[in-house]
């Protein structure tokens, strides 16, 4: 599909920011509501840029839209069930949420929430920092992780698989300039279906050894934490999560509390920007999406009703 044919095909009252990615089925772009961008642009004509940016940050959308032939019939459904029962458990909130869809005429589109500063734990993990990661940040990837795996797999009724719980399709960031603390969210439910046995298990074992890679201490193969190493140079075919759960659940959720203004906290957001902006720069995250935001401010056409 074209890219001209993909904005042409942009829901009604969204104006695109830039591209996200693309995947075997669909095209993701992020977007902003057309009413916000006029209301940001009233507060930015009156001086008051960066509260308009941060407002319209705070609105960014997800959109998917369908490639010819394509369906998002089967990801709709599976979000409006954990949407519906998101509630019940913590992990609920670690999914996307299903904002709307159009999969009754062609191409599908569905509009998804989303984090406007953000990027998946493949671009995160490619990131070469200058020191190893502190700890706490793959204990707390892990923990967003297993929570919203436990939602879907035992929490929901029915229970689900996410099917294709890849590096790319966990995204962590912020929705917000003001936020201190990131998010982790599951994105892609393409390949979702029910079933009470999955293997959604190995694939998150699988990220969590290459997070763990990251917080090893220079010249010693070691993380300095018994409870990481766990991760390190094991297969994890037979690696069973609850049972790795039940030694490491307490000490990983202790391990990441109160962290906002700890060192190891200002150190994580640090890095977390960096692979932001960095994946923004290969086109693989939203990279500078406030400057986006910015820009489309600036623009005296954007935000009019028509789509863009």
């Amino acid at each position: 599909m074209s890219t001209a044919r993909v904005f042409d095909s942009m829901p009604t009252g969204y104006t695109k920011l830039h591209m996200v990615g693309e995947g075997q089925n669909a095209l993701v772009f992020k977007a902003l509501p057309n009413v916000t961008i006029s209301s940001a642009k009233i507060k930015f004509a009156r001086g008051e840029a960066d509260e308009a940016i941060d407002d319209a940050l705070s609105k960014v959308v997800a959109i998917k839209i369908a490639k010819p032939g394509r369906s998002l019939l089967n990801e709709q459904k599976a979000l409006e069930v954990f949407g519906s029962q998101a509630h019940v458990h913590p992990g609920g909130s670690n999914i996307v949420a299903l904002l709307a869809a159009n999969t009754r005429t062609t191409p599908h589109s569905l509009i998804l929430s989303t984090l406007a500063m953000s990027c998946d734990t493949g671009t995160l993990v490619a990131y070469k920092s200058q020191c190893p990661w502190p700890i706490e940040l793959a204990w707390y990837i892990l923990v967003k992780m297993r929570d919203c795996l436990h939602f879907i797999q035992e929490k929901c009724k029915p229970r689900h698989y996410h099917g294709d719980l890849t590096a790319q399709n966990v995204i962590i960031g912020y929705k917000s300039s003001s936020q201190l603390d990131p998010d982790v969210k599951f994105v892609d439910f393409d390949m979702s279906y029910e079933c009470p046995k999955t293997n959604d298990n190995w694939y998150l074992l699988t990220i969590m050894q290459g997070l763990a890679k990251k917080c090893v201490q220079k010249g010693t193969g070691s993380t300095y934490d018994d409870h990481l190493d766990l991760f390190l140079n094991r297969k994890l075919d037979n690696m069973d999560l609850e049972q790795i759960w039940r030694k490491v659940g307490m000490h990983a959720k202790n391990k990441i509390l109160h962290l906002a203004e700890t060192p190891e906290g200002i150190q994580m957001r640090e890095i977390l920007m960096g692979a932001i902006a960095n994946g923004g720069r290969n086109g693989e995250g939203s990279g500078n999406v406030r400057g986006d935001v910015r820009k489309m401010l600036m623009h005296s056409g954007g935000g009019s009703g028509a789509n863009h």
